[in-house]
């Protein structure tokens, strides 16, 4: 199965890559009117990634200035805006399959991800978010473990939640 399946995968990584890409590359001249910044176009679909593409267009009119915008963006940003975050989530789902396709093969395989179209793997004994296209530029990350009440920080010996008592220790 590996044998045809990872070469699709890959095409079709390949092929949504540059869709988003386009989409993305569509959302720059759409928001060129208003002038953004560097992160612009990155903020907007974060934010929209978020809190949803009504929310981040909301912010954008009420506060321009949040996204690094001199004005609020115009009407035909919501379908461009729509259009990126769905080839970004066919994008992650995408490389989910090519990671554990990759993965049954090779437990040890350190996973990968992507961020606006771009992959990367965590390097959480260096703490650095190295992007494949940079492997020589790695970036410095700051590494919290949370800790669900499924899962308790083993490390401080504190009961785990529960409805039976007190929240306060």
């Amino acid at each position: 199965m590996a044998s045809t399946a990872l070469p699709d995968l890959h095409r079709a990584i390949a092929a949504e890559k540059t869709r988003y890409l386009g989409a993305r590359a569509k959302l720059v001249q759409a928001l060129a009117g208003s002038r953004p910044g560097v992160d612009s176009v990155d903020h907007l679909l974060a934010w929209a990634e978020e809190f949803g593409t009504a929310a981040a267009l909301d912010k954008a009119d009420k506060d321009p200035s949040h996204f690094g915008l001199a004005i609020a963006p115009g009407a035909e940003v919501a379908d461009l805006l729509a259009e990126g975050l769905t080839s970004d989530h066919a994008l992650n789902d995408l490389i989910a399959q090519r990671e554990r396709l990759m993965r049954s093969v090779d437990p040890t395989r350190p996973p990968i991800y992507q961020l606006q179209g771009r992959e990367f793997r965590l390097d959480l004994k260096s703490g650095t978010m190295i992007y494949l296209d940079e492997p020589t530029k790695p970036i410095p990350l700051t590494v919290d473990i949370v800790h669900t009440k499924d899962q308790p920080d083993p490390g401080r010996g504190l009961p785990r939640p529960s409805k039976d008592r007190s929240r306060s220790l």
